[in-house]
């Protein structure tokens, strides 16, 4: 049975929702993961690890910043602009990853990791 045009406007809004909260969250994790609010590396305490890859995403979004050649007023914006690029792609890789997992528990060839959500025993076998 094909869906009414209110299910499909539903759906689509739900879908537009979802993907802006999942978005805003892997903004808000990279900020603090990296804590990008301190402007300063030094300043911001992070493990060695943590650095070199802060240093890794700056260094890239000041690249593609500095090729876009505008001006100075335009950087922030355009430092925001590259830094949500990364955050999308993140955002996709970890939603295709949970993708690709539950197709492979349905086809089983795959242990249930997804299969359950929050009670499945590997959710629960990662509690602390």
């Amino acid at each position: 049975m094909p869906m009414t045009p209110q299910a499909k406007s539903t759906l689509s809004n739900t879908i537009y929702s979802l993907r802006a909260h999942l978005l805003e969250r892997f903004r808000e994790q990279t900020v603090s993961m990296y804590r990008l609010q301190i402007e300063n590396i030094e300043d911001a305490e992070l493990s060695e690890e943590a650095t070199i890859k802060r240093t890794r995403l700056e260094k890239w979004i000041d690249e593609q910043v500095r090729a876009e050649n505008k001006l100075p007023k335009d950087r922030p914006a355009l430092k925001e602009r590259f830094l949500m690029e990364v955050v999308k792609k993140a955002a996709y890789t970890h939603l295709n990853r949970h993708i690709y997992l539950r197709l492979l528990e349905g086809f089983g060839l795959r242990e249930k990791l997804l299969t359950g959500g929050w009670s499945s025993q590997s959710y629960q076998n990662l509690k602390y």
